[in-house]
């Protein structure tokens, strides 16, 4: 009951606190948010006046947005960025920005992160390698 009450404050607090929407939104994902699926979300947080930056990377995981950015890695299959003014990048091969920097940069209200998949990929690569 207790776990009930205080689940349905923090979605109450939540949802009254973006009655009107964020303002600004960061949107980072990896290869699925790179196709189809990143423009529409991209284009559903856009409607309004929402500042949205989106960011998204194949082959990314949780490490690869959060490793320094002096050894920052390097996408070979494809990055697309948004910025809030609609400007777009979309090339195969691209130095990754900070994820820090970003989040530094646009003081989004609502961070949406979209990874896993490469993450499931590597554990289970890493699983299989392992001694038993």
């Amino acid at each position: 009951m207790k776990s009930t009450l205080l689940t349905l404050t923090v979605l109450l607090s939540f949802s009254s606190a973006f009655a009107e929407g964020p303002s600004r939104v960061l949107l980072l994902g990896d290869s699925h948010a790179y196709g189809r699926y990143g423009s529409v979300l991209d284009a559903h947080f856009r409607k309004g006046d929402t500042q949205v930056t989106s960011l998204s990377s194949c082959g990314s995981s949780p490490s690869t947005w959060t490793t320094s950015s002096e050894n920052f890695k390097s996408t070979n299959c494809g990055f697309w960025k948004k910025n809030a003014k609609g400007q777009e990048t979309r090339v195969t091969s691209h130095r990754l920005p900070s994820f820090g920097e970003e989040l530094a940069a646009t003081k989004p209200d609502l961070t949406v992160i979209t990874l896993g998949t490469n993450f499931l990929a590597s554990w289970q690569h890493q699983k299989r390698k392992s001694p038993r």
